[in-house]
């Protein structure tokens, strides 16, 4: 029993032995391998710099693109265009209504029986019906009193630049025989 017991302690104290050279050997590894040593503040400067120029490019806007004030307000070019389109576009409007009701003035004129429903449906302004039943035939009227009425060599002009203004109207293009005849008359093509 002491035999066992004596080759347990050896056994144990070889164990020791061979794992203390173990720790040695390894420490001396470890030292003969310089450590990293890393500059927090450089790296982090690094990385500052990066991000500003990132967001330095993204600050810069392309020259197609509307530049934007830090208010959240459009730039003074960008307002002064916007507001040049709607003039343009009111005025338009506006001459196209100032046409249509020379139009009808000359058609009230001479009372053409013809318009009484549109009459009564523009007074109450159910549009919708107007530009889908009455928008065609009133095309068809217009023309209809520019070719057989015995009309003013003013209104008739009138009645010509209100049809050669509209040729490329949807109410045309549902009716392309009525195209025709109308190009056909004003010599148009």
């Amino acid at each position: 029993m002491l035999k066992k017991i004596l080759i347990g302690v050896l056994i144990f104290i070889i164990g020791v032995i061979v794992g203390a050279l173990l720790v040695c050997f390894c420490r001396n590894m470890m030292l003969a391998i310089p450590p990293k040593v890393v500059d927090y503040n450089k790296e982090s400067q690094k990385r500052i710099e990066e991000e500003n120029q990132r967001l330095k490019e993204k600050k810069q806007l392309p020259a197609n693109m509307m530049s934007v004030n830090t208010s959240g307000k459009l730039s003074k070019d960008t307002q002064n265009e916007i507001d040049a389109v709607k003039k343009k576009g009111e005025q338009c409007i506006k001459e196209t209504l100032e046409q249509a009701e020379k139009v009808l003035n000359i058609m009230r004129k001479y009372k053409n029986k013809k318009l009484e429903d549109y009459y009564k449906l523009v007074g109450t302004r159910d549009l919708t019906k107007v530009d889908v039943e009455y928008a065609p035939k009133f095309d068809q009227i217009v023309f209809d009193m520019y070719r057989y009425s015995n009309i003013t060599k003013e209104e008739k002009a009138i009645l010509k630049e209100y049809l050669a203004d509209g040729l490329d109207s949807y109410n045309y293009q549902t009716n392309p025989k009525l195209l025709e005849e109308i190009e056909k008359e004003l010599n148009i093509k």
